[in-house]
C-alpha cells in the first residue's frame, strides 16, 4: 500500500511544528483506518483513490426563500455509494424534521 508522505512546513515556533506533525500522523491513522474498515468489506482500494471518492461525497443546500432549504443530493457512483454503505455515512447526515441549517451570505 502506498502511504501518503508527511511534508513538513515552516512555522516559527518548534510548538507548531509538533502539532502540524500530530494532526499528518492523526490524518495517516484515520486514513489506514478507513482503508482497513473498507478491506474487511472486501472493497480494495488505495489510499490516495479512497481519498478522491470520499471527497467526492457530498450534499449540497440550497436557500430557496425565507425558511425554505432544500437539500440536493449529486448523483453517486457505485463505488461511492460502497463507501457510503459500509462506512455509514449516512448516520451523519440531519434529519429532514431537526435539521437546521445555517447558510452564509456574503458578509456574514
Amino acid at each position: 500500500m502506498d502511504c501518503p508522505r508527511i511534508q513538513l512546513i515552516r512555522h516559527w515556533t518548534n510548538s507548531n511544528t509538533w502539532v502540524y506533525a500530530l494532526i499528518c500522523v492523526l490524518s495517516l491513522l484515520v486514513l489506514k483506518l478507513l482503508t482497513r474498515t473498507l478491506d474487511t468489506a472486501e472493497l480494495h482500494m488505495s489510499p490516495d483513490v479512497l481519498r478522491m471518492e470520499l471527497s467526492d461525497i457530498e450534499a449540497i443546500y440550497l436557500k430557496m426563500a425565507p425558511g425554505h432549504i432544500r437539500r440536493v443530493l449529486p448523483q453517486r457512483s457505485t463505488v461511492q455509494q460502497q463507501i457510503f454503505d459500509i462506512l455509514r455515512l449516512g448516520r451523519y447526515e440531519p434529519s429532514r424534521t431537526t435539521a437546521t441549517v445555517h447558510l452564509h451570505t456574503g458578509n456574514g
